[in-house]
């Protein structure tokens, strides 16, 4: 798979690695999809606690 970033974007990736938070791309793209997914949960739980409501 090829993503395309803005240069903000990987300007953000490489501080992120340059600040020791990081070793690598891979593992910085690894713990933004973690977190996506966390909300994507998150949210979906919020939905479901919504509809037992009404």
């Amino acid at each position: 798979m090829n993503i395309t970033l803005s240069p903000e974007q990987e300007k953000f990736i490489q501080s992120q690695i340059a600040r020791g938070n990081y070793q690598d791309v891979e593992q910085v793209i690894k713990e933004a999809l973690t977190i996506l997914e966390i909300i994507n949960q998150e949210n979906d739980q919020k939905r479901l606690e919504e509809l037992r409501k009404k």
